[in-house]
């Protein structure tokens, strides 16, 4: 069986039209610029204007974010804040952990309460996991749990 070669002088505009208008139809709507916008009021309305360090986001499955961060304003210990209500409000007290914190993580579980995890200077630098339950922050098992420095949570 002998196949047939499309010569590019013959057909090649057709085909360059033909990926055009595909790359147009599927790709157009991928390809248009998205605006970031503030949230909150206005741009004062930040999560945070003080000096904070390891800055983490999690979006809960019911499109709440929150950050956790080390918080100059709170002697280096851990903050978290959600964003409800049109504003940034604090999860719980800030500075909520025992000690110093560096390298922190949030995660929010499918019931929309969040963990967190950090190196803990108060621990030996070792790892330690808060959740928020009851309105407050509570330890997930021993605090300083892992067995050497913990980095990049």
């Amino acid at each position: 069986m002998k196949r047939k070669q499309l010569h590019f002088k013959k057909y090649g505009f057709k085909l360059f039209s033909l990926q055009i208008v595909l790359g147009v139809l599927f790709l157009g709507p991928v390809a248009v610029a998205q605006e970031w916008k503030p949230m909150g009021q206005d741009d004062t309305d930040w999560p945070y204007l003080g000096g904070i360090n390891y800055l983490s986001v999690a979006v809960s499955g019911q499109g709440v974010p929150y950050v956790v961060y080390m918080d100059r304003g709170s002697g280096d210990m851990a903050s978290c804040r959600k964003f409800q209500g049109g504003k940034w409000k604090f999860t719980g007290s800030p500075g909520f952990s025992d000690g110093d914190v560096a390298f922190t993580s949030v995660a929010v579980n499918s019931n929309g309460i969040p963990y967190v995890v950090y190196q803990d200077a108060e621990h030996g630098n070792r790892a330690t996991v808060k959740k928020f339950v009851s309105g407050k922050w509570a330890t997930v098992g021993e605090p300083g749990f892992t067995e050497s420095d913990a980095l990049n949570t």
